[in-house]
């Protein structure tokens, strides 16, 4: 067969506008380091492939505790809300959103974007200033960087609610 040899493809530059604007406006953020890192104060567990599939959940970090007077305590985060971005970068799994908040130091504000309770139709945004970790006076280890292995295995606990 013959193949095709210089062909092009155009597409209009008011379809790439705006992600050539936010790449260009976009700053390099450097990795922290973990002493200097920004504290969510969340353990959280991926959302499993199957309910994103099944019951059209979104993909992202489901949050399964939350520490007492942490950032993500004070900002309103709820058991169950699934995180779906950090400043607009998209997060899969719990480990992208670790990923996303090792790039922030304590007292720097973040927008993390919010599903509560898996609600598909739902999307929030809060604003969230990073704490040093050691400000946190709770006992409990719930910490997106140290989140123990019990969270790590643990199903999430989902309430599908059926619509009215």
């Amino acid at each position: 067969g013959e193949g095709v040899e210089g062909m092009g493809y155009a597409i209009p530059i008011s379809s790439v506008e705006d992600l050539i604007n936010n790449m260009m406006n976009q700053k390099t953020k450097v990795q922290v380091d973990e002493d200097q890192r920004g504290y969510l104060g969340i353990q959280g567990v991926d959302v499993p492939t199957e309910y994103v599939q099944r019951f059209g959940m979104p993909e992202g970090a489901m949050v399964t505790k939350i520490t007492e007077g942490s950032p993500a305590s004070d900002a309103g985060l709820q058991l169950n809300d699934i995180i779906t971005a950090v400043d607009g970068q998209k997060v899969s799994s719990f480990e992208t959103l670790r990923s996303a908040l090792s790039y922030y130091a304590a007292g720097e504000s973040v927008t993390i974007t919010v599903q509560p309770n898996g609600n598909q139709y739902t999307v929030t945004q809060i604003t969230v200033t990073l704490a040093d970790r050691s400000t946190i006076t709770d006992t409990t280890e719930a910490d997106t960087e140290e989140g123990s292995s019990e969270a790590e295995t643990q199903e999430p606990q989902v309430q599908m609610q059926k619509a009215q």
